[in-house]
């Protein structure tokens, strides 16, 4: 199956379709560096993503080449955590290769996703290996209990305090009466709200 230069659905979600872009070409899980960045997140590599190119910049290493891509009009792609290389896996477009997950293993070492083992391997961050990127195509406005339990505490785009778990859930609700959002929504408002603080 040619996959090259197209997009897959790869699994439907409550509130939205887990979608992936390919790229052949090797890249290092880090910027050249051994530091350690605290994208430990299994669930969803949005926010390991965030993180990582927070810290180390822009360049042409796994996490930043799936963070400036874009691919079918679009551009919040990122690099896939652990827990969504295996619903990859368990869509069956991919069966062989290794590619870089999102999720890190420490100050030397991130997971590495072997098709072919359907398992991930712990593996030097300046080992060159292609990614994977996938994106969240949201089907609804309003995100589901399941799913806002999935959401990481360390996202900035989340969370109104340091790690404020309490108050993430309250802000995604819209408040006590409020609409309910998910987490492009915040993400829109959170990137809107650091514009205009630049601005003004």
């Amino acid at each position: 199956m040619a996959i090259v230069g197209n997009i897959y659905d790869i699994k439907k979600y409550d509130d939205y379709i887990l979608q992936m872009y390919y790229n052949v070409v090797p890249y290092n899980w880090y910027n050249g560096s051994n530091i350690l960045i605290n994208a430990s997140d299994v669930e969803t590599g949005e926010f390991n993503t965030q993180l990582i190119v927070n810290e180390q910049g822009l360049g042409t290493y796994a996490a930043s080449v799936a963070n400036s891509l874009i691919e079918g009009g679009y551009e919040d792609w990122y690099l896939p955590s652990v827990n969504e290389f295996e619903s990859i896996s368990n869509s069956g477009i991919l069966t062989s290769g290794g590619f870089w997950t999102s999720t890190e293993d420490g100050i030397n070492n991130a997971f590495l996703y072997n098709f072919e083992l359907q398992s991930t391997l712990s593996l030097s961050k300046s080992g060159n290996f292609p990614v994977l990127m996938v994106r969240k195509e949201y089907t609804t406005d309003v995100v589901t209990i399941d799913r806002m339990k999935l959401q990481s505490k360390e996202a900035p785009i989340l969370r109104g305090g340091e790690y404020n778990a309490d108050e993430d859930v309250y802000k995604m609700l819209g408040g006590v009466n409020g609409t309910s959002k998910n987490s492009k929504i915040l993400a829109d408002e959170w990137r809107n709200e650091k514009n205009n603080n630049k601005e003004g």
